[in-house]
């Protein structure tokens, strides 16, 4: 297989070439087996040592699995208690599925424990009853109000309660409905946004329709907008992304035009405020995750030609280098290298040339933008996402 110029090269750490026309492998395999222990021994569970009673345990609960892939927690501490050792307290339940949790053998989450998911095959195939509802489509009458759910996931990733009610019940789910919407929730596969009316709204980020992102800037009119800043990856995986838009989705509205969400797959508006005279553009392009302010607010009628900056924008870009810190730790459990730079206002989120690391912008009155071979003003560039002298007044003519 070629991968050489393939985005997830950059997974591939160790290559051991073997051959099926080779009679003496022996040196190869020894290598491999070496590679393999090495790996072992840098997981956080290799040589941890656990007691005697969990063993038994666990090998009740595999077993269990066959029959009931998802059990209470409640009936595993009472499987605690009948144990041939006994295991006394919930605490150490607790440590015994969260230490299963890490190990992928089990779905425990202390803050949603009432389950405790024995199959994780099992919860994928409850995932797929959403995820891949198409195909599921296809094997149900479809009544009228169903069909009109069915077309609003297909292009906006919004599933309504009635419809995920549906599809449980289909499914014979519906006993676990709320347990599988917060792991969902916990995956970043489905966000919940905030609504005014009270009423809950998910949406399924893979399931939205795509839009080609340099088309999100016609949406809107009679804007000004900072500077792009740029968070760039070694390598960028989706879950990443996936989780700082979900991040973002709880904490700030989701902008609508004509009533509808601005939400694409790889990109979303939200507004800042409840005025929505700011909004926060999120876009994921390749190896890049481009954040950009759009603003109406000119004080005086007649300048709308003028962008003033009265403050920068540095909490937001502090929240967002949070959430993908967080990111790396719970999700990805790895350190995914990444800088920091910015690009003009005026770029096309399609381009990647122009972006200037933010510590050399600092330094300068001026820069050179490649993307559209002409000067910059280094410091509104800079200033738009970092902090400033308030003393300075910048105004863009």
């Amino acid at each position: 297989m070629c991968v050489h110029n393939q985005s997830f090269r950059r997974h591939i750490r160790y290559f051991s070439p073997l051959s099926n026309t080779q009679e003496n492998n022996e040196e190869v395999f020894e290598k491999l087996r070496d590679k393999i222990f090495d790996l072992a021994k840098a997981c956080p569970s290799w040589n941890q040592e656990i007691p005697v009673r969990w063993i038994h345990l666990e090998k009740t609960l595999f077993e269990l699995a066959n029959q009931k892939p998802i059990v209470t927690k409640a009936d595993v501490i009472k499987l605690g208690l009948e144990n041939l050792e006994p295991i006394q307290t919930e605490d150490e339940i607790n440590l015994f599925l969260k230490y299963h949790h890490e190990t992928g053998d089990f779905v425990f989450f202390e803050d949603i424990s009432k389950y405790v998911v024995l199959s994780p095959q099992w919860l994928s195939n409850a995932f797929k009853c959403i995820i891949t509802s198409d195909e599921l489509q296809q094997n149900f009458d479809i009544l009228s109000w169903e069909k009109n759910d069915w077309d609003e996931i297909r292009k906006t990733g919004k599933l309504s309660i009635r419809f995920i009610d549906y599809i449980l019940e289909k499914n014979e789910l519906s006993k676990f409905k709320m347990h599988i919407i917060n792991i969902m929730k916990k995956y970043d596969i489905m966000v919940q946004t905030p609504s005014v009316s009270g009423e809950e709204n998910y949406y399924v980020p893979c399931m939205v329709e795509t839009i080609a992102i340099d088309d999100i800037d016609l949406l809107f009119d009679n804007k000004s907008k900072t500077s792009c800043l740029c968070f760039v990856f070694d390598f960028l995986p989706r879950t990443i992304f996936n989780h700082v838009l979900a991040a973002c989705t709880r904490r700030f509205k989701v902008t609508t035009k004509n009533s509808k969400p601005v939400f694409f797959k790889g990109l979303c508006l939200f507004d800042l405020d409840d005025s929505g005279c700011e909004k926060l553009l999120l876009i994921m392009f390749q190896n890049v995750i481009q954040v950009q302010v759009w603003k109406w607010n000119f004080p005086i009628e007649g300048e709308r030609n003028k962008r003033k900056i009265e403050n920068s924008y540095s909490e937001i870009r502090k929240l967002l280098c949070t959430y993908i810190e967080r990111s790396q730790a719970s999700r990805c459990k790895s350190n995914t290298p990444y800088k920091t730079q910015l690009k003009c206002n005026i770029t096309l989120y399609s381009c990647l040339r122009g972006m200037k690391d933010h510590d050399q912008l600092k330094r300068m009155e001026e820069y050179y933008c490649e993307e559209h071979e002409q000067s910059h003003d280094a410091k509104q560039v800079y200033f738009d996402w970092y902090e400033k002298d308030p003393e300075v007044s910048l105004v863009i003519i």
